[in-house]
Formats: structure tokens, sequence, C-alpha cells
């Protein structure tokens, strides 16, 4: 299996940095959290976790840059490994969720 080496910016500090590097390196960026988001909601093993943490531990409660990512967020969670699975609640527990958005979360719980 070979190991794919990391390509952005995000991907690098996602891989070699601790945390309190990561979560610094995002607050400075703010323009990588979309990537952040997108890294978060996909299926690339070696940073979707880390870039779920990521994004759960640089957001403020009802964060606005999440704001149009909580259905995205929501609709990535089935089948997601636990930890992965969990990061991504954390994220979204933190959000202000409409009627359906809550619906969606309560069926998965």
């Amino acid at each position: 299996m070979e190991v794919e080496e990391p390509v952005t910016a995000l991907e690098r500090i996602l891989v070699e940095a601790y945390k309190e590097e990561m979560v610094d390196y995002l607050n400075a960026h703010p323009e990588d959290f979309p990537e952040a988001i997108a890294l978060a909601v996909g299926d690339r093993p070696r940073y979707a976790w880390r870039a779920a943490w990521l994004v759960g531990n640089g957001m403020e409660a009802h964060d606005p840059h999440l704001r149009d990512h909580v259905d995205r967020l929501l609709a990535a969670m089935p089948g997601k490994p636990d930890g992965h699975w969990r990061e991504l609640m954390k994220i979204v527990m933190r959000m202000r969720l409409n009627d359906e958005q809550e619906g969606r979360l309560f069926e998965m719980a």
C-alpha cells in the first residue's frame, strides 16, 4: 500500500505537526478552512479524521465558516469509522441546526 504524500500546506500540517501547531496554522490561515472541511468529509484516511479533529478544535460554537456546510457534514457521517464519525459529530453538535438537520442527526444516533 502506497502512502499518499501531502500536496498542500494544510495536508502537510495535518501529517507533520503537533495538535497545537495544527490549530495555530488554521487560525493563521482562515483561507484554508474550506480545504479543511473538504478533507474532513472526504475519504482520504490519512487526512480525513485529522481534518475533522482540526475543524472541531479550530471552530467557535455556531461558527459562521461552517454554517453553509452542516448538510455536507451530516451527509458525510454515515459509514465513517467510529473515531472519524465522532469528530464530525462534535462539529455538528456545536452548530445551530434546523428541524430537518436535527431529524437527520437523530436518525443517525
